[in-house]
């Protein structure tokens, strides 16, 4: 919970004839972690200072792509990364999580990219080789702690970087974890661009057991543009029960692909539904 507070530009306290008065002395900036928890109150501060301000006191490690500008902020009772959020809510983050006893440990936030612009003025930003890695080694440890109420955010957030192998790793990791929430975000997974996480949502949606999944995956099976997603969509469809999985299939049994309407076909033949000449 962030305690009352406002980001944004600030103006000045001023005196009757539209002047700061002269008696008045700027208050200093105050970035301060206790016990995990977050106060932030400056005006007008660059934002890389706070940030590094942040980093050091919190434990991690930070590094910034491009220039932030400057920031007016105050809050407090704020978790880390709340803090975070509120500060750099106009660039993206990158957060990335480890558990330093053993693969099982608790998760702790030990580095922070941030990139200076959102994904629609700057374009995507490729990750190198040890991110990648580093990010592949947190989706595994998240999975290992899915029963945290963290790590279904942090895969959520996962399935949308910008490096499709991540993306289909953490749509991988969803699956396994479950729940309404992971749910939601492999739904919007079997929408991404690259075609290997979608047939990896697909696979996970059926491992996550979500329900309401038969009309994502009828829709896949009817439209997607990839002849290898709709027969993953279709062997998902014939493994699950009931009447709307076998509408889905039965609506595909003349899909431009032959692997595609075998796999209908054997579906529906293990349902009992005779073939459609």
């Amino acid at each position: 919970m962030i305690g009352v507070g406002s980001i944004g530009p600030a103006p000045p306290a001023t005196g009757a004839a539209g002047q700061p008065p002269s008696d008045v002395v700027a208050a200093a900036p105050v970035v301060a972690v206790e016990n995990h928890v977050v106060t932030v109150d400056i005006i007008d501060a660059e934002l890389a200072d706070v940030l590094s301000q942040l980093a050091q006191q919190a434990g991690f490690q930070l590094a910034i792509t491009g220039q932030l500008g400057r920031v007016t902020a105050a809050f407090t009772r704020a978790s880390v990364e709340e803090a975070l959020r509120q500060l750099v809510h106009d660039h993206e983050l990158m957060l990335i999580y480890r558990a330093p006893d053993g693969e099982h440990g608790p998760l702790q936030l030990v580095q922070v990219d941030v990139f200076a612009g959102t994904p629609s003025r700057r374009g995507p930003v490729a990750l190198t080789a040890t991110q990648r890695t580093t990010m592949l080694a947190e989706v595994s440890q998240l999975v290992a702690a899915a029963d945290r109420p963290y790590a279904i955010q942090r895969l959520t957030e996962l399935v949308g970087s910008a490096d499709p192998t991540v993306r289909a790793r953490a749509a991988w990791a969803l699956g396994r974890v479950g729940g309404p929430q992971a749910a939601v975000a492999l739904a919007a997974a079997t929408r991404d661009q690259a075609r290997d996480v979608r047939v990896q949502a697909v696979y996970a949606l059926r491992s996550a057991q979500a329900a309401g999944a038969v009309p994502t995956l009828g829709n896949l099976l009817l439209n997607d543009p990839d002849a290898r997603v709709r027969r993953a969509a279709a062997r998902v469809l014939g493994s699950l029960p009931g009447s709307e999985a076998t509408s889905a299939l039965t609506a595909a049994t003349h899909d431009d692909d032959v692997m595609v309407r075998r796999e209908v076909a054997g579906a529906l033949r293990r349902r009992g539904v005779p073939a459609t000449p």
